[in-house]
């Protein structure tokens, strides 16, 4: 192999690796009033409740709940989210920071951010709000997004046969 493409497939290689860092953006349904869970996760062992911060956010700037150090925070929450967000405390020494936001509301569709530096970690989750009378509930269904590692593996395997083959 010459230098262009031990280059190439050194590329790649460091791209199926981030490509598990950095997840897509998952679509989460709500209808309004209802209740809805922002799932937020990492598997970092080495998490200890003394150093752990997490950020939650809306749009990548209004705040819903900061964790730190292993406490959660509502002191910098954005005021359309008063009263409507918890956490999981109890969760949070297994990894999990999902929220619950309650209430959900139309103006509440968007984009949300699970940042956690620590693990190096940054999910993003765009809700979708339906109102109650909208007959339709399986277009809503039929739009998730999950993450499927056969996908993936499959997706890096193209990716891999192509660049050994046309980057000569």
């Amino acid at each position: 192999m010459d230098f262009g493409i031990k280059q190439g497939c050194w590329f790649i290689c460091v791209f199926i690796l981030l490509i598990d860092k950095v997840l897509p953006k998952r679509i989460i349904q709500s209808t309004i009033s209802d209740s809805v869970i922002l799932h937020c996760a990492s598997s970092e062992a080495t998490m200890r409740r003394s150093s752990l911060n997490v950020f939650w956010r809306y749009g990548d700037s209004k705040t819903l709940i900061d964790i730190i150090h292993g406490r959660a925070s509502l002191v910098e929450q954005e005021t359309a989210f008063r009263g409507r967000v918890d956490s999981f405390p109890g969760e949070y020494r297994n990894g999990n920071f999902s929220i619950r936001l309650r209430d959900v509301k139309l103006s509440d569709a968007g984009t949300y951010t699970c940042f956690i530096p620590h693990a190096g970690m940054e999910m993003k989750l765009d809700l979708m709000v339906k109102d109650r009378i909208s007959p339709n509930t399986s277009e809503l269904k039929s739009m998730g997004v999950k993450r499927r590692p056969e996908n993936l593996w499959l997706f890096s395997a193209s990716l891999f046969t192509f660049a050994l083959f046309h980057l000569h």
